[in-house]
Order: C-alpha cells, then structure tokens, then sequence
C-alpha cells in the first residue's frame, strides 16, 4: 500500500504557485526584483511594444486620426509613433538603463 501525502484534490502545481506566491509577497520590496529576470522581462516588453506598433499601423489607414482633430491628427500619430519606437529601442537595445519604477 502507498502513503499519499496532501489533499487528493491538490496538485504539485497548486502547491508550488501558492508557495510561490507566498514567498514573493513576504519579500521586502528592495528584494522582490531580485528574483527576476528583469533584463528578459524588459526584452519581452519590447517585443510586445513592436507588435502593439504594428497593429497600430496597420488599422490606420481603417480608421484614419483626422476625422475628430483634422490634418493635426497625423502630427499626433506621427510623434506617438515617435516616441513609441524610442521606447522599443530602449527597452530591447538598452534593457540595464531601464529601472523598474519606470
């Protein structure tokens, strides 16, 4: 006969997440980034930056900026693309200068 340990209704994942969960949120907050991969993290950031642009650029030309703000509209869009990039750059070609409180 084999001992089984837990609830039968428990899995290994169940108790792993929860475990998990517990132990991050009893860290001090000046440690909790340390046990992340914050580089990845902000790489992965970037990514989904790059892909939100794309979609965004794509579903321009169905729903053009300037039927609200006329012509102005596509100075905004412009500097938002703008700035958008800037920040897919950042956060892919330079993740170490980016702090978590940004």
């Amino acid at each position: 006969m084999t001992r089984v340990e837990g609830n039968a209704g428990e899995s290994s994942t169940d108790r792993g997440l929860v475990g998990a969960l517990k132990v991050a949120w009893s860290l001090p907050s000046r440690d909790f980034y340390a046990t992340g991969d914050l580089r990845t993290a902000k790489r992965i950031g970037g990514i989904l930056w790059l892909i939100a642009w794309f979609v965004l650029v794509l579903l321009l030309p169905v729903a053009p900026p300037t039927e609200h703000v006329g012509d102005v509209g596509w100075v905004f869009v412009g500097v938002t693309l703008t700035g958008s990039l800037g920040l897919v750059y950042r956060l892919m070609r330079t993740p170490e200068r980016v702090t978590p409180n940004e």
